[in-house]
Order: structure tokens, then C-alpha cells, then sequence
């Protein structure tokens, strides 16, 4: 996977492990999330709401930011983010992202790039910001896994209402 070490490395582990044990959804959960009480029944249903409406989803939260919302349905919630802090891959996704990982490098500026090309859609402050403001430069890889994840047609699902608190942003 071309990955050296620190959280990268665990992370590739961790999914490495858990798709050799068989299971058809592997997850992430980073140490500063506090789980709020449904959470994993939210993922459960948002995930259940996506499918049924069509949508091919690869990977799903309970941890929501508003700025982060692609779409909003009825159940749940279309996202243009979705990092390593709270997130259940599908088996086919959590493989791609192994696939793939050592390539998902992307600065701020493609990552936008990316969401105008493919939807449309421009993200730009204050409403798409990150931590209340765009980070110029490189991103930690996280922020490659929702783009990795559209280019194959996986859509990322949060639950909505978010049913975690990242103790390092406001939710």
C-alpha cells in the first residue's frame, strides 16, 4: 500500500484485518469521537434509506457536519467528506480504498476542483469551509476517501440528525 507509518498505516491494517476476517462492513471510529446514544442504528437506517432510494452507497457516518451535506433526503444525508473519524465502508469500498490509498493525496484546491467537475457544485466558504475555514494545501489522505469513493460510484451517507460529537469540532 505504500503507506509507512502513523494513522495511515493503522488505518490500512485495520481494514486490511477486518476484510480478511470476512466481514461485509468495516469500520473507523477515531478516538476523539464521543458516540451519542442510536448511533449505530442511524447508520444502520440512513444506510437502509439510501439503498432503497437507488443511491450506491460505499460508506456511511453517524457524524454529521452541516457544511459537509451534499444533499439532503428525507432520511439522511449526501456528503461531499467523509474522513477516517466515524465511517462504516461497504466491502467493496473499504477494498477500492486499500486499492488505491497511497494515491489519495489531495490539496484543498483539488478536492474542489473535483466537486465542480463532477457535480457542479462549488464548495467555498463560509458554507462548505472546514473548521470554519478552508485549509490551503495538502489534506491528510481522509480527505481523499469521499472523491476516491464518487469517481466509482459510491455515494458517502450520513445520518441525519448526527449522532456523534468530533471533541475537536463543533458538530
Amino acid at each position: 500500500y505504500k503507506v509507512k507509518g502513523g494513522p495511515d498505516a493503522a488505518i490500512c491494517y485495520g481494514l486490511r484485518r477486518l476484510l480478511e476476517l470476512g466481514y461485509d462492513f468495516v469500520g473507523l471510529v477515531e478516538n476523539d469521537v464521543l458516540l451519542l446514544p442510536g448511533w449505530f442504528a442511524g447508520m444502520r437506517d440512513a444506510l437502509e434509506s439510501a439503498v432503497a432510494d437507488g443511491v450506491s452507497a460505499g460508506a456511511v457516518s453517524a457524524l454529521g457536519y452541516q457544511s459537509r451535506v451534499l444533499e439532503f433526503r428525507k432520511n439522511y444525508s449526501i456528503d461531499w467528506a467523509r474522513g477516517a473519524a466515524l465511517v462504516l465502508f461497504t466491502r467493496e469500498a473499504a477494498e477500492l480504498l486499500l486499492e488505491n490509498y497511497s494515491q489519495l493525496e489531495m490539496t484543498s484546491q483539488q478536492i474542489r476542483g473535483f466537486y465542480a467537475e463532477e457535480f457542479g457544485v462549488a464548495l467555498h466558504e463560509p458554507e462548505w469551509a472546514v473548521g470554519g475555514r478552508w485549509m490551503d494545501g495538502p489534506m491528510t489522505l481522509d480527505w481523499g476517501y469521499a472523491p476516491l469513493l464518487y469517481s466509482h460510484g459510491y455515494a458517502c451517507i450520513g445520518t441525519i440528525p448526527s449522532f456523534a460529537r468530533d471533541l475537536e469540532f463543533d458538530v
